[in-house]
């Protein structure tokens, strides 16, 4: 009976001249079909332009203050991943149920039905036929959603090799007991994802909150330092009394690896909808892009005037 040698840490070193000739097989077998292969576009025009889209085996990061749209970003994010037929994406909820998740899922498809119109049940049937015609088009999403594990452990420990791309909702929530301080144990979680991407080769996506006064995440020092690519959002600002301007979002490419200079763009988004304006549709057929027009602004702007007058309560972002 043979016995399998336990291989040592480290013992997959190669020579740098033998890793280039398989490099280059690889690069010209991926050319072969550059589609399955190429960064994944946003479908969104001017985040695509300023970054590139997102590369397998990234590790990116997308942060925000409360509020300001991190959540929709990051599913608008991970549904693009589902349906690029290049691997499961699973999505874990630290914070959210896994029904908010479908509940966002199907508004951002439907832009007459709101998530006040749900919470209160106050659906037409001519509602209930446009959900069931967004539930039928998500059948083909290659996206999970989980709700149940909280440290990056666990979820690392239930990746099946289908799962190519993880989102985490958010990082601080992880609860893995890393390290003698905060700074400390996040490092230790960031460790963590930055090996299983390494040895892997998964893309891992992580949602992370910004301090309202500080201006900065929880240990971001590690964020910074460790991610491929940094996108932080914000709302708009009015520029004489600094209010949040309803449906604005602007996203900082921050400078990193995948974009050394750093960028900025503006897009829109309706949080009542979990919609990202300058998004295309898909036909619900075969999840094709199809241009629409797009709103103008100030019809988000009234919308969420009105939705704010009538809620008494506020969904988080």
């Amino acid at each position: 009976m043979n016995i399998p040698v336990p291989t040592k840490k480290g013992a997959n070193a190669k020579q740098i001249g033998a890793l280039s000739h398989d490099t280059i097989k690889q690069l010209k077998e991926w050319q072969a079909e550059p589609e399955k292969h190429r960064p994944i576009k946003t479908n969104i025009a001017k985040l695509d332009k300023a970054f590139g889209g997102i590369v397998e085996g990234s590790y990116v990061v997308i942060g925000g203050k409360d509020k300001s749209g991190k959540t929709t970003f990051a599913q608008h994010i991970a549904t693009i991943l589902g349906i690029s037929n290049r691997g499961t994406v699973k999505y874990f909820l630290l914070e959210e149920m896994k029904k908010q998740m479908a509940i966002r899922a199907m508004t951002r498809q439907t832009p007459k039905i709101t998530r006040t119109q749900i919470r209160n049940l106050e659906l037409t049937d001519n509602d209930f036929n446009e959900l069931e015609i967004a539930a039928n088009m998500l059948e083909n999403v290659n996206l999970l959603v989980d709700d149940e594990l909280n440290t990056c452990k666990e979820i690392i420990a239930s990746l099946t090799p289908d799962i190519k791309w993880i989102v985490v909702d958010y990082f601080q929530l992880l609860g893995d007991r890393l390290g003698k301080n905060e700074n400390e144990r996040l490092e230790g979680i960031s460790r963590l994802i930055l090996e299983d991407r390494n040895k892997t080769g998964r893309t891992w996506i992580v949602v992370y909150q910004i301090g309202i006064k500080t201006g900065r995440a929880h240990g971001s020092n590690t964020l910074y330092r460790d991610a491929d690519v940094i996108l932080q959002i914000r709302t708009g600002k009015e520029e004489n009394t600094e209010e949040d301007v309803p449906g604005s979002m602007f996203i900082d490419v921050l400078p990193g690896r995948s974009c050394p200079g750093g960028a900025y763009v503006e897009i829109g988004f309706s949080g009542a909808h979990s919609r990202i304006m300058d998004m295309p549709k898909f036909d619900a057929e075969n999840l094709t892009p199809i241009q629409e027009t797009i709103f103008n602004p100030q019809d988000f702007i009234q919308e969420e005037m009105e939705i704010n007058d009538t809620e008494t309560e506020i969904d988080t972002i």
